[in-house]
């Protein structure tokens, strides 16, 4: 009778103490189950988004794409506080079969004391910004260059300097929020322009 229940008392150890240890590698297996898929179609996605980037930059330097120009300070001359600076701002788009103006790509470049800082916008044929590219130099930042990918507005993938970064911090979530916000205000400001001279396409 003791024989027996100490082999209880021994199997009874055992399972519990293999569930214990298979436990939280089973969690890990299952998050990773779940999550890869997320990755493995956000990596599909960025790839298809990195085409249509080159695509477009090809349109602009074939000269495809309409362009309008705003710049801030031309001359570069300093201001009454001796700082330097210059903003630009071009809008690549095209006219489509409804004489509607199709923002495709933005860029905006700043120049100033504190260095060179641009951003791109890419939108798709929605109007739904699918990539935003940013890039510093001289400024202090732990990047050189930051590049969001989106679909249909939920962001699929964070890398910094080529480098995919997973995990997610609240400096991550404030840049988010400024190129969403930044990408609507500009897209704004191009249509209040554009719808001024619908009549002249």
């Amino acid at each position: 009778m003791n024989c027996r229940k100490n082999i209880s008392k021994l199997f009874n150890y055992l399972i519990i103490n293999s569930l214990h240890n298979f436990l939280p590698i089973f969690l890990l297996g299952l998050l990773l189950g779940l999550s890869y898929p997320m990755w493995a179609q956000g990596n599909g996605d960025t790839e298809a988004i990195i085409r249509q980037y080159l695509q477009t930059l090809d349109k602009i330097n074939q000269k495809q794409l309409f362009c309008n120009e705003n710049t801030i300070n031309i001359n570069r001359l300093r201001w009454n506080n001796n700082i330097k600076y210059q903003r630009q701002e071009k809008f690549y788009y095209s006219i489509n079969p409804d004489k509607q103006a199709d923002l495709h790509f933005l860029q905006v470049r700043i120049d100033s004391l504190g260095g060179e800082y641009q951003i791109e916008y890419l939108f798709d044929n929605q109007g739904d910004m699918i990539y935003c590219r940013e890039r510093k130099s001289n400024f202090r930042e732990k990047y050189g260059e930051l590049e969001t990918f989106f679909r249909q507005g939920i962001l699929i993938q964070w890398q910094e300097d080529k480098k995919i970064i997973l995990s997610s911090t609240l400096t991550q979530s404030h840049r988010l929020h400024y190129f969403q916000q930044s990408a609507s205000h500009y897209q704004q400001k191009f249509r209040f322009l554009m719808n001024q001279l619908t009549d002249k396409f």
